[in-house]
């Protein structure tokens, strides 16, 4: 099975929004999702925001972890 990789700081990465890849990953019938940081040279702040979004991701048979330079 696949796992789709969304990146916190999409954003500096030039990557496809989160939502894109979650997605593309319930479409696709992905395993899981990571959420990961494309630069490691800084921390990413991950707050409250990201909740509904992995509970979207939880609710929709996915498995969820976090990787990288995550902080809190």
């Amino acid at each position: 099975p696949w796992v789709a990789v969304a990146y916190a700081d999409w954003r500096t990465a030039e990557a496809p929004h989160p939502d894109a890849v979650l997605e593309a990953a319930i479409e696709n019938q992905c395993a899981g999702l990571l959420l990961d940081t494309w630069d490691k040279s800084r921390q990413t702040s991950l707050d409250l925001s990201w909740s509904p979004w992995v509970e979207r991701a939880r609710r929709a048979g996915l498995l969820v972890a976090l990787a990288g330079g995550l902080d809190e």
